[in-house]
């Protein structure tokens, strides 16, 4: 095994598929809502972001003709699997020192209560020590 082998043979074994829950058969809400001059810029399932962008890595995969690990990209769907009319969602942190945590929870309420109109949201008080 080269070395680059070594450093590499995390990642070149990972497993970055996402198991689906089955059909998205509802049509996203944010679609109906105005978001800007530029839609909702939803997000194709078959999108993929590289998990290594080292050239010598990507032609490693390309030689052997295999893809490379990838990860499903983040982003709004056009159809949605769970009912937001009927969500409840909850929000847990671990605590401890984290800058910009208060801004990411913040964005996630904002987006789910705006965005797709979920209005029971939830914060675990003392985090997954509560649990």
């Amino acid at each position: 095994m080269t070395s680059w082998e070594k450093e590499n043979l995390n990642l070149m074994e990972i497993e970055t598929t996402i198991p689906i829950l089955g059909k998205a058969g509802i049509c996203s809400p944010i679609g109906k809502k105005a978001r800007g001059e530029q839609g909702p810029g939803f997000i194709s399932d078959h999108k993929r972001i590289l998990a290594q962008v080292d050239v010598q890595w990507l032609e490693k995969y390309m030689a052997n003709g295999q893809m490379p690990p990838s990860f499903e990209a983040a982003g709004p769907r056009e159809r949605v699997y769970f009912d937001p009319s009927k969500l409840r969602c909850a929000l847990v942190t671990c605590g401890g020192l984290c800058p910009g945590l208060n801004n990411i929870i913040r964005s996630v309420v904002m987006e789910l209560y705006y965005g797709y109109g979920v209005d029971a949201i939830y914060g675990i008080r003392y985090g997954c020590a509560a649990l």
